[in-house]
């Protein structure tokens, strides 16, 4: 920059020399009174002198101290002060309400919490006093199957008894017919005993009489198979109930032992 400066000069009169020459060769030199001569221009070399500019020694100046206003300093001082203490105080009130906030934020998650182990220990009783409970009914309804089914057991074997009692009687019935029916060959003796299969249907017919146990003696045994088909039909059958027909009269054994072969 300082060079640029000192140029300036040299660069004027350069340029002042140049116009000056320019402005003779275009207006013209005044004519002699002698002779108009006709003028050539010559060209003019002109060389631009570079100016070394002089070193310039400048004496440091002395800087002025200074004035210290110290009233400014002290309230910039309490500004900063202010400032520091405002920003302090913002900081403390930011962090009280964060803490604020966790301490509320915990409590009430430690409330969700308490309150949801309340509901599950809730549940774990409701669904135990639940099990118990089906665990008691079933129980009872074991106790009852039970007692139903020892009650129903009974039922079947009173009525069982009764039924054979019933048959027996029948039977004895039947003995006396078949016993009325039946003539004793020359080869019975006392204590021969043969056993039959009969077949009857629901209107007392006998329809099969079959030897199953010989006596030993076959007049003896033809003579009880004909003393049974002499029968014929067995009318008590109509007075039994189905159950003791079915079970005791469509087929059964009869064991002929006549006690009187009166010989």
């Amino acid at each position: 920059m300082q060079l640029s400066r000192d140029l300036i000069l040299p660069i004027g009169v350069s340029l002042g020399i140049h116009l000056m020459l320019v402005g003779g060769l275009y207006f013209g030199w005044p004519a002699s009174p002698e002779a108009e001569r006709r003028v050539i221009p010559k060209h003019i070399n002109a060389k631009l002198v570079q100016l070394k500019p002089k070193a310039v020694t400048s004496k440091p100046k002395k800087r002025k101290p200074k004035k210290v206003d110290l009233t400014a300093k002290k309230k910039e001082k309490q500004r900063r002060e202010r400032e520091a203490q405002r920003k302090k105080k913002v900081a403390a009130q930011k962090a009280k309400k964060a803490e604020d906030d966790a301490a509320k934020k915990k409590a009430l998650l430690d409330a969700e919490k308490k309150k949801q182990l309340a509901l599950d220990e809730q549940k774990r009783a409701k669904d135990l006093a639940v099990k118990e409970q089906l665990a008691e009914q079933e129980k009872l309804m074991q106790a009852q199957q039970s007692l139903e089914q020892a009650l129903l057991d009974e039922e079947v074997l009173l009525e069982a008894e009764e039924h054979e009692i019933e048959a027996q009687s029948y039977m004895a019935a039947f003995a006396r017919r078949v016993g009325a029916n039946f003539t004793p060959p020359p080869s019975a003796r006392t204590g021969m005993t043969c056993v039959l299969d009969i077949q009857l249907v629901p209107t007392g017919r006998i329809v099969s009489v079959n030897m199953n146990t010989s006596s030993g003696d076959d007049a003896f045994d033809r003579a009880a198979v004909q003393a049974v088909k002499k029968v014929d039909v067995f009318p008590e059958v109509k007075e039994m109930t189905p159950a003791v027909f079915e079970e005791y009269y469509r087929r059964f054994t009869f064991i002929f032992n006549p006690q009187d072969l009166r010989l």
